[in-house]
């Protein structure tokens, strides 16, 4: 069985990427405009770190594909359905 690691990881990327993006705003590149941010450049790295353990990561886990192919067929039922009704709205038959 083929696990997609880009699903499972997928939130916790962007968990670090949210952090990224907040300490990159959040603190300066430089201090005194003299000295490097040494402080951000070991958080950056610390994120980074962590973010290249994850994606190197295997899991040990087993899909359970009869609820996978359940989701499937009612996220395929509720696109059937909500585009039914946009037809319905938009007046094509």
């Amino acid at each position: 069985m083929v696990i997609d690691y880009d699903l499972v990881c997928g939130g916790v990327r962007g968990v670090h990427l949210k952090d990224l993006i907040l300490l990159h705003t959040a603190l300066a590149d430089w201090v005194d405009d003299v000295y490097v941010n040494f402080r951000k450049m070991v958080q950056l790295s610390m994120i980074y770190t962590e973010l290249m353990q994850v994606q190197n990561a295997t899991l040990p886990i087993e899909p359970n594909m009869d609820l996978v192919n359940t989701v499937r067929v009612c996220i395929l039922h509720q696109f059937i359905i909500g585009f039914s009704l946009f037809q319905s709205i938009i007046g094509v038959v």
